[in-house]
């Protein structure tokens, strides 16, 4: 319960502009502690699992609704992922589990004629990764540098099935290849070590800061097909602080490598100039596309 209201705090004061913060840690941290001691006990029922599960999405959710929540969010996105395997392993009669198959099954329809991402977009995509190849000093940001250009040519294919359609570029693979690369990112977060991880997301580490940068402008140029994971009904989408983590990560870097973050804060601007209805500069290209007959609310 604490997790649902923590949430809803959140949300209320994303949408709303009221001054939620503080109910929405208080309920926060009562989830939290809750759930670390749903954690412990020894013997659950499947409605627990189910609740605990539950829980941790949420505050997952919670995250990334918070001005600082960055690093949490990336902590909980794993930390959901080692409870649904430890919770699997307890062989719990569970309603929440889903299989990467049921997955697949349930996206399927959804990922039948997928928009076009500009090309133009991509290719900037593309030469804003490569120029940060120099600069990558360890194995992970190696690692999630390749996962980043995997989804970029991905979407480099989908591109390309606009200019030259044929059967065979709109197969259903074809079309859905952009976001499954997309989901391998974030699978890309979850199976890191933990002596990775810890380096992945320390503030200091400036190379790690501008490869989620690309993350998640990356993210937000797929939002006209990640938006198909919520079928006809829409989301509401916190977008607002997600170009703030792109903001926050662009002030953190040195100024030697700044040059490094154009094209993250070059969509970040893009964005929030069409959430305010404004004609953005750089680059002049739509990123939302709402699909007409949506109500989709990105704020």
């Amino acid at each position: 319960m604490h997790a649902v209201l923590g949430m809803a705090a959140s949300h209320l004061e994303l949408i709303t502009g009221a001054d939620l913060s503080a109910q929405a840690i208080h309920h926060r941290v009562l989830a939290i502690k809750g759930s670390n001691e749903a954690i412990s006990r020894k013997q659950r029922t499947g409605s627990d699992g189910d609740a605990l599960l539950a829980s941790c999405y949420l505050l997952t959710f919670q995250s990334s609704y918070m001005i600082d929540g960055l690093q949490e969010f990336f902590q909980m996105v794993r930390g959901c992922s080692l409870l649904s395997v430890q919770l699997k392993n307890e062989n719990l009669p569970m309603a929440f589990f889903l299989e990467e198959k049921d997955h697949f099954d349930i996206m399927q329809e959804r990922l039948l004629d997928l928009p076009i991402i500009n090309p133009e977009l991509v290719e900037s995509a593309e030469k804003s990764l490569l120029a940060c190849i120099p600069f990558l000093d360890s194995s992970v940001c190696m690692q999630f540098h390749q996962v980043l250009m995997d989804a970029v040519e991905s979407l480099k294919l989908s591109s390309l099935r606009g200019q030259y359609p044929s059967p065979y570029v709109t197969c259903l693979l074809m079309m859905s290849l952009a976001y499954f690369k997309f989901i391998v990112m974030y699978q890309c977060i979850i199976k890191m070590d933990n002596e990775d991880f810890k380096i992945f997301i320390d503030p200091t580490n400036s190379v790690s800061r501008i490869l989620i940068a690309h993350f998640l402008a990356i993210e937000l140029i797929m939002a006209p097909i990640v938006d198909r994971e919520h079928g006809p009904r829409g989301r509401a989408m916190p977008i607002r602080y997600h170009l703030q983590w792109v903001d926050i990560g662009v002030d953190m870097i040195p100024e030697r490598m700044k040059y490094l973050m154009e094209w993250p804060k070059a969509v970040a601007d893009c964005v929030r100039d069409e959430l305010m209805g404004k004609q953005a500069p750089v680059p002049r290209i739509s990123i939302l596309r709402k699909r007409e007959g949506l109500s989709q609310t990105f704020v």
